[in-house]
């Protein structure tokens, strides 16, 4: 049972130690908001702070349980080794017969005396071994309580060397934990110079391709507009010549006609004229045939 104990303790021990050692300290915090520890841990930032915590109490209760058993259980040995069982040894004494005169032998009588004697010195090494006994169960008590306070002190001396490196181990992270921040952030400046100087560069190489697109835009389409501008000239004298050449044949087609007409209006007029003279002539027959009717 003892080294059952024993082992143990020593397994809580080191447990403890552990747990200890793997708790975040106040600066921890800095550390994880560059992302240093809360991504990486397998409860997340919160949950492994509980965890740990709970655990580093329940192994810090079972040590001082286990201590205090350990100090109890030695305790209980060397006092059952130092004890001495009065009752048997009373009854030891009295079981022992003693001769008298009625079941002795003449030659082995024993004096009353003798037998009284004995019995005090009996009663006397009881009394001292009992004694002996007592100072022994309080010094054995007196070296467990001794025992345990060293064990209480030493237990304390190493949860204030566990906290002192746990400090100490924090400020180790803290310091860490700002020099990767200054060197993230330098490096996150870098990167922003990288990027605006090449953010520069490739406007620089946007506006000179715009330039150069503009340019080429536009000589072309001063290119397309003189292309057009003499398709335009080439068309207005072509329309020009064709009305031209059209005016000439409807000019001439007008001539022609204004020719026949004037040509069957001459044409009309002599009809006219012949046939005013028909009826003039027809009328001075008449004329004459009315006169003559008259003189008859």
């Amino acid at each position: 049972m003892y080294g059952v104990l024993l082992s143990l303790y020593l397994i809580v021990a080191i447990a403890l130690i552990g747990f200890i050692l793997l708790q975040h300290g106040k600066g921890a915090s800095m550390g994880a908001s560059f992302g240093a520890g809360a991504s990486n841990t397998v409860f997340g930032s919160v949950g492994s702070g509980n965890f740990l915590t709970h655990s580093t109490a329940v192994l810090a209760t079972l040590f001082f349980i286990i201590s205090l058993a350990i100090s109890a259980l030695y305790a209980r040995q060397d006092n059952n080794a130092g004890k001495v069982d009065f009752e048997n040894l009373q009854e030891a004494a009295d079981q022992v017969e003693v001769p008298t005169d009625k079941k002795a032998d003449a030659t082995l009588q024993v004096p009353a005396e003798k037998v009284n004697d004995v019995k005090a010195t009996v009663e006397q090494k009881a009394t001292e071994v009992k004694e002996a006994a007592e100072q022994k169960v309080s010094e054995v008590k007196e070296a467990a309580e001794q025992k345990a306070t060293e064990v209480k002190e030493a237990a304390e001396q190493k949860v204030s060397e566990v906290k002192e490196a746990a400090e100490q181990k924090a400020a180790e992270v803290k310091e860490a934990a700002e020099q990767k921040a200054a060197e993230v952030k330098e490096a996150a400046e870098q990167k922003a110079a990288e990027v605006k100087e090449a953010a520069e560069q490739k406007a620089a190489e946007v506006k000179e391709a715009a330039e150069q697109k503009a340019a080429e835009v536009k000589e072309a389409a001063e290119q397309k507009a003189a292309e057009v501008k003499e398709a335009a000239e080439q068309k207005v004298s072509e329309v020009k010549e064709a009305a031209e050449q059209k005016a000439t044949e409807v000019k001439e087609a007008a001539e022609q006609k204004v020719s026949e007409v004037k040509e069957a209006v001459e044409q009309k007029a002599a009809e006219v004229t012949e046939a005013k003279e028909t009826v003039e002539q027809a009328a001075a027959e008449a004329k004459a045939v009315t006169e003559q009717k008259a003189t008859e």
